[in-house]
């Protein structure tokens, strides 16, 4: 068996919902995203908007983090003016912190230059914009304003900026001002805030996602894509009994060093439980990748035989790509699989069948 990549810090997760919708209200609750619930919605996919739960009462931040932690998969929907909302771009930073820890982000970018997302530029650029200035009305109200005002236009960090009014000989006054009208911690947040949405904007305008102008095929589409990851199955195990304990030091194993590639090899004679404990395995990791996963028996002597090598090869790229590839050597396929992934997060088990 071998195991490829990280994985998050538990692998047996228990899914609240399958999919958790991100999206700005005003520009797509009525459309794209409102077709797009009512199809996963069809297809028995359970699946989180914030809207449900809005109606009978004010969700707070917390349960809504929560709730982005027990969902399978994150379907962000870019549109024109998301980069306005507070809500969106802090769901958006929460959602790719779970995509570290095994959660599928598949995200929408509608009818918007997915550029504009990446730079921040055009709409996106003109919401950090207009936040800035609110922030700076706000700011206007203390006396000492005039004094740093121009330290803040290109603060990149708190730090940073907490350095240079170090070196104002009024930074005391000023520190002692702002805390008198409420605004340090609200200032500090803002700083902070804003870097960590724009990095979030730059990380998911590099995933791979959809970027359709027809909704209908758009969401054809993206249902495909959540019901092959939902409905993924688990591998049948006859009897597990008296291997927990095994079971539960590999995973304790596994889970030393998650950042890391792991190998792990399970070998002994036949009759003592290797297959299921596989099995086992393989089922209570499956869903902390995402659907990049690949269960694969190779009979002995089959190194030998390149039409066997090929065919578990295209086998390995289907399971984890859900692609067919054209492969007609065992060299092109070793050149393929290791383009692919060089830096993808992959779990893989290779059984080999003895004679």
């Amino acid at each position: 068996m071998t195991h490829e990549a990280s994985s998050s810090s538990s692998f047996s997760p228990r899914w609240k919902y399958d999919v958790f919708l991100n999206y700005h209200g005003k520009d797509t609750r009525n459309n794209i995203t409102a077709h797009l619930f009512d199809a996963l919605q069809r297809y028995g996919i359970r699946t989180f908007r914030d809207d449900e739960k809005l109606k009978n009462r004010e969700i707070i931040f917390s349960e809504l983090m929560n709730e982005i932690e027990g969902c399978r998969i994150a379907i962000p929907v870019i549109s024109e003016n998301y980069a306005s909302s507070i809500s969106c771009l802090t769901e958006l930073v929460k959602i790719l912190q779970c995509k570290r820890n095994g959660q599928t982000v598949l995200p929408i970018f509608h009818n918007i230059d997915l550029s504009d997302v990446k730079y921040q530029k055009n709409n996106f650029a003109d919401a950090f914009v207009r936040r800035k200035e609110e922030f700076q009305k706000k700011m206007e109200k203390l006396e000492s304003w005039d004094l740093f005002k121009e330290e803040m236009e290109n603060v990149e960090s708190w730090e940073l900026f907490e350095e240079k009014m170090r070196k104002l000989k009024l930074w005391k006054l000023v520190k002692k001002e702002m805390k008198e009208v409420k605004l340090w911690q609200l200032f500090k947040e803002e700083i902070e805030n804003e870097k960590s949405w724009k990095t979030a904007l730059t990380e998911v305008a590099d995933l791979k996602g959809f970027q359709i102008e027809n909704d209908a095929k758009l969401i054809k589409k993206i249902v495909g894509e959540v019901s092959k990851i939902v409905n993924e199955t688990d591998l049948h195990v006859k009897n597990s009994f008296g291997l927990d304990s095994h079971i539960e030091g590999i995973l304790r194993l596994l889970n030393d060093g998650l950042e890391n590639v792991h190998f792990l090899g399970i070998y002994g004679p036949a009759g003592i439980g290797k297959t299921t404990i596989a099995k086992v395995l393989y089922n209570k990791m499956l869903q902390s990748f995402g659907g990049s996963c690949s269960f694969l028996v190779m009979a002995e002597g089959v190194s030998r035989k390149q039409k066997s090598l090929v065919t578990l090869q295209k086998q390995l790229l289907f399971d984890v790509l859900g692609r067919v590839y054209d492969i007609d050597n065992e060299h092109r396929g070793v050149n393929i699989i290791q383009h692919v992934y060089g830096v993808k997060k992959f779990l893989l088990f290779l059984m080999t069948l003895m004679k």
